[in-house]
């Protein structure tokens, strides 16, 4: 699957980040039901949705709107910086 290509491309450092923590899902997938439980049988990892999904999904991209050196590509892979 490509989530599963896309965990086995982060860095090791990274990849245990998500292993301790989980994935947080968002976006408007998350309504259908046992969408979580799915995902952490299928990769192992704890899922949770978060709260408002589809809503977070736009906070998140006015985030990077508002603060555009936040956000930061890496080898083709874009995150979020603290900073």
């Amino acid at each position: 699957s490509e989530i599963r290509w896309l965990l086995e491309d982060v860095s090791r450092a990274h990849r245990e980040d998500l292993m301790a923590t989980g994935i947080a899902l968002a976006g408007g997938t998350c309504r259908l039901r046992g969408i979580a439980g799915l995902m952490t049988g299928k990769l192992g990892i704890a899922a949770s949705v978060v709260p408002n999904p589809a809503e977070s999904v736009i906070s998140g991209i006015g985030v990077v709107l508002q603060n555009p050196g936040r956000l930061r590509i890496d080898g083709g892979q874009f995150y979020a910086t603290d900073q």
